[in-house]
């Protein structure tokens, strides 16, 4: 990616549009232009704005970011075996600040360790919250590496990533890097493809999660052009794709055949296993205004940790304590499939409650009750 498109269909309030993808390196040149055999997908309808941003976009003012709309942001964290970007932990952290729902991206090289480069990636962001989106594989340099050689490192990748954090790696590409994806295509896409009214599907995917329409967009708080990204659905989706309980990439209208599912397939629960996440695995409520969480139905304006459920969608929690006068959690709870709520620190045989969120269980005991 320059780590940015233009959006002619969508609308990013105080967003100048151009949407492209994360910043390639300078001997290659990311093709996030159309292929000859064009398989297109609009949106399946309401799209969410976002951005992603490197150190390519210096300091960033997450307070303005988020004045001009911005729902959502992935902030570069790590490129190949050894490399961290050095605005990662500002930007992680920034955009928690702001509520801003966060994810975090890796430069991916193919002529390096895959595994080796999981861990990196893993280990630099951290535990994932129940709000974080999955980790991306921003997949755009060859290494000359053959094409069979990148899918196989790519799935290897992924498929570590996704064992690491709990959550379903994410595949961020341009339609016309590779002709053959192979299993790539079992995971959720974020499609670069610039200048264009709805993007262009990479061959083998039938929709998108996210797309990047430009690369040159202008964002109050960010000094330079930057990627311009829209979610594939509202903002409860947003919330409920990142925890792990789909959203978003619908089926989707284009000007070709193709349209349906969502890119890459449904992700995996958000690092909970078989239990919910204590911050709320978002998912749609009933027609009465109330919502879902852990089995269990909770009436409009009530309130977990980080959540909170608005006439039948869990979104993110404002922070007027009048919105949260049906209750709210203890803090630090989880909530379990069976509807439970349990203290922090509580542990199962693979995952422990860590302040609201089902994490994979660390290796201290004591950390557990």
């Amino acid at each position: 990616m320059r780590e940015g498109m233009t959006l002619k269909p969508l609308h990013l309030l105080a967003i100048a549009v151009p949407l492209a993808g994360c910043v390639a390196s300078p001997q290659e040149q990311e093709q996030t232009g159309n292929t000859e055999s064009e398989v297109r997908l609009c949106a399946s309808g309401v799209t969410t704005e976002g951005v992603d941003v490197s150190h390519w976009d210096g300091t960033v003012n997450w307070s303005a970011v988020k004045a001009a709309g911005v729902k959502f942001a992935f902030a570069k964290a790590t490129e190949g075996t050894g490399t961290v970007d050095n605005t990662f932990a500002a930007n992680w952290a920034g955009m928690k600040a702001q509520g801003i729902i966060r994810g975090a991206y890796h430069f991916f090289h193919p002529g390096e360790s895959a595994s080796a480069q999981a861990n990196l990636v893993a280990s630099t962001v951290g535990a994932l919250g129940a709000d974080d989106l999955p980790i991306v594989c921003d997949l755009e340099t060859t290494d000359g590496v053959s094409s069979s050689g990148i899918v196989s490192a790519a799935v290897t990748f992924l498929q570590d990533v996704t064992k690491l954090t709990g959550k379903q790696a994410m595949l961020y590409a341009s339609p016309g890097f590779l002709s053959s994806w192979g299993g790539l295509t079992d995971y959720p896409l974020w499609v670069a493809n610039y200048g264009v009214s709805c993007p262009t599907m990479p061959s083998g995917f039938s929709g998108w999660n996210i797309w990047q329409s430009s690369d040159s967009g202008s964002v109050s708080g960010i000094g330079s052009n930057v990627d311009i990204d829209a979610f594939n659905g509202t903002l409860a989706d947003l919330v409920a794709f990142a925890n792990g309980s789909g959203g978003g990439g619908g089926s989707s209208s284009g000007s070709s055949s193709g349209g349906g599912s969502s890119g890459g397939g449904s992700s995996s629960g958000g690092g909970s296993g078989s239990s919910s996440g204590g911050s709320g695995s978002s998912s749609g409520g009933s027609s009465n205004g109330d919502c879902t969480l852990g089995g269990q139905s909770f009436v409009t304006n009530t309130c977990t940790e980080t959540l909170q459920c608005d006439n039948g969608s869990w979104v993110n929690r404002t922070g007027d304590p009048s919105s949260c006068d049906n209750g709210v959690e203890p803090a630090g709870a989880c909530i379990t499939d069976t509807g439970s709520v349990v203290p922090e620190n509580t542990c199962t045989s693979s995952l422990q409650c860590d302040n609201g969120v089902w994490v994979d269980r660390y290796d201290d005991p004591t950390a557990c009750l």
